[in-house]
């Protein structure tokens, strides 16, 4: 993208909780996004919606600061007090994985709250709170959206960072892509600021992605049915003795990254 940006992410995952940051935004703009978030990662996530989806990546946008994106009813980009509070997912239909986005689904996906200050002045505090039900936005303890939870159950990394937007990238087949032409050291460096980050997970929820024998053959299951593939459980069974490296029994989030990754490399 002909520039560097920074992210960090907690290698923790957690899934229903209460998440803020106070955070005051970059001085360039348009060009740079600072962002708190949550997002899943890993080929073994899955999780069966109450619809009958098979839901293969999870992403909740706590907070998108300064994106300036296109507003297709005015023809102009919105202003810097424009604050995008969205949700992504993926999901499995055909054996294709499918995003469902803001742009293509606003109603299931788009948030946003126009603020009456600049959030590249001051900072703020942005939120989310995300249970079994429902997913509400926070800022400065004030709710600024609502949506019911259907999509967003699987394991999630909180996450800040500092992405570029336009006009240095743009869309290309509903992907992200640079824009060379518009590449300068004007504005630039900038930076994010994020005086902390706290959480609150909720005692009812599953805090890991550890998977018992069980729950890991029955999940394999699902996803071997979906992919027409012959079932054979002893395989799966075999498998999770590989994963299973530490042999207690349970199979963690890294154990089955790393087992994928060993895989996927021909090892």
């Amino acid at each position: 993208m002909h520039y560097t940006s920074g992210m960090a992410r907690i290698d923790k995952t957690m899934t229903y909780g209460y998440f803020e940051a106070r955070i005051k935004g970059c001085s360039r703009y348009p060009g740079a996004c600072p962002s708190f978030w949550l997002y899943s990662i890993g080929p073994q996530n899955r999780y069966q919606a109450s619809d009958g989806e098979t839901v293969a990546y999870s992403e909740i946008d706590i907070v998108e600061l300064q994106q300036s994106e296109f507003d297709s009813q005015t023809k102009k980009h919105f202003p810097v007090t424009r604050i995008d509070c969205n949700l992504h997912t993926v999901l499995i239909k055909d054996g294709k994985r499918v995003w469902s986005r803001p742009h293509t689904n606003p109603e299931l996906c788009k948030t946003h709250f126009d603020s009456p200050w600049d959030p590249r002045e001051d900072y703020h505090v942005y939120a989310v709170k995300n249970t079994k039900e429902e997913i509400v936005w926070y800022i400065d303890g004030n709710e600024v959206g609502r949506k019911p939870n259907l999509y967003w159950h699987l394991p999630m990394h909180v996450t800040l960072s500092l992405g570029l937007r336009y006009p240095f990238v743009t869309y290309k087949g509903g992907e992200m892509a640079r824009v060379p032409e518009k590449t300068t050291a004007n504005g630039f460096p900038t930076h994010m600021s994020v005086d902390y980050v706290r959480v609150w997970r909720f005692n009812h929820a599953a805090a890991s992605t550890d998977w018992s024998k069980q729950q890991y053959v029955a999940r394999e299951k699902v996803t071997w049915e979906e992919n027409g593939w012959t079932w054979n459980q002893s395989k799966v069974e075999s498998n999770f003795g590989e994963i299973d490296v530490n042999k207690d029994g349970i199979v963690s989030g890294k154990e089955r990254q790393a087992w994928f990754a060993k895989k996927k490399a021909g090892n």
